[in-house]
């Protein structure tokens, strides 16, 4: 969690969005932009590709006709300044044709990657009961509550909420067994 260079940035999106820096924290009070909270966490989920601005608008604004070029700027200036506190360098980048992407030069963590890492360590069948029962734990402990829960009705990010969620219940499903077998009550 502990950012200690100045491309370091750690997204909290189990409970809600945090994102800290080497500089400081914004949650998603103090962001208090419904749409820039929804870009961040849409760019975040492409994290490994650029993403077209009318991509960007159909998730943004799904079902609607908006002036996708203009709308998606102004999101994507809205989002920097409000970022720029904790993040000088911009955590967003973009090309000449359009595409926006998270910044290739930093270092992005988030509690969901985590998350997925502990949770697929936990499922390997090849891993040892104690490796199993500390990744398994560690997922678990980590899911505090669904991804993004304040945005609800966006198609992707439902998607990934119901992913999360159906993860958890996997991740205790398969500790209680190892847990029981070890008289760990």
């Amino acid at each position: 969690k502990k950012c200690k260079t100045d491309r370091d940035v750690y997204v909290k999106v189990f409970g809600g969005l945090s994102i800290t820096t080497k500089f400081g924290t914004l949650t998603e009070s103090e962001i208090n932009s419904p749409l820039a909270i929804r870009l961040v966490a849409y760019l975040m989920l492409h994290d490994t590709q650029k993403v077209s601005q009318y991509d960007l608008a159909d998730a943004l604004w799904p079902n609607s006709e908006v002036d996708s070029l203009n709308q998606v700027k102004n999101i994507v200036h809205r989002t920097k300044n409000i970022l720029r506190p904790i993040f000088p360098d911009n955590l967003i980048a973009s090309d000449k044709i359009g595409n926006y992407y998270i910044n290739p030069s930093i270092t992005l963590m988030s509690d969901a990657s985590v998350f997925e890492s502990f949770f697929r360590n936990g499922m390997l069948p090849s891993a040892t009961k104690k490796e199993r029962i500390a990744s398994l734990r560690s997922a678990i402990q980590l899911y505090s509550n669904d991804f993004l829960p304040n945005y609800v009705g966006d198609h992707w990010l439902n998607n990934q909420r119901t992913y999360y969620r159906v993860s958890y219940v996997r991740a205790v499903k398969e500790l209680l067994p190892l847990l029981y077998e070890q008289k760990a009550y």
